[in-house]
């Protein structure tokens, strides 16, 4: 099993059925051009998959965690069953910053993806604590309530600042 440097997460290689794979409900990318969807599948059939994608186990099938892009171009272009994947077991924090990690080290997002994926992080390193939590019922509620009160401390901070 492989081990990351910067977690504890095990991480286990396998090939996969393709129907037995669900998408990710932490995808921030909404645009998947067909074109170069199309030449990734014929470098993946051509080279092969250089990376794999990432899942995680849910009771009798897979849900995607990272690796999107792979994923679509395999299934709607190519004649393949299956892909290489590897298979690590993870909390929905755990899920959730790995998607978002994964979304902001590619280059092709838009500038509202990168800000939705930089949300997610921010959310889920966040999302544990109670008083965070309660601030609202999807992420964006939540960071944007908490960017109000820290704006709020930044401008009393100033004002007393002024004032001594």
């Amino acid at each position: 099993m492989l081990k990351t440097p910067s977690s504890e997460l095990d991480y286990r290689q396998a090939v996969i059925d393709l129907q037995k794979i669900d998408p990710s409900p932490y995808q921030h990318r909404r645009r998947f051009d067909e074109d170069t969807l199309r030449e990734l599948a014929v470098s993946i059939q051509r080279e092969g998959l250089i990376e794999p994608i990432v899942v995680r186990p849910k009771r009798d099938r897979y849900e995607l965690i990272a690796g999107e892009r792979r994923f679509r171009a395999v299934r709607e272009f190519t004649e393949m069953d299956t892909i290489q994947a590897q298979i690590v077991v993870a909390s929905n924090l755990q899920a959730r910053r790995i998607s978002a990690a994964e979304n902001l080290q590619r280059e092709d997002l838009s500038a509202i993806e990168t800000i939705e994926a930089i949300v997610e992080i921010m959310d889920a390193e966040l999302v544990e604590d109670e008083e965070y939590a309660a601030m609202g019922k999807k992420p964006a509620d939540r960071v944007k309530t908490l960017l109000a009160k820290l704006d709020s401390v930044r401008r009393s901070k100033e004002l007393v600042l002024m004032v001594s």
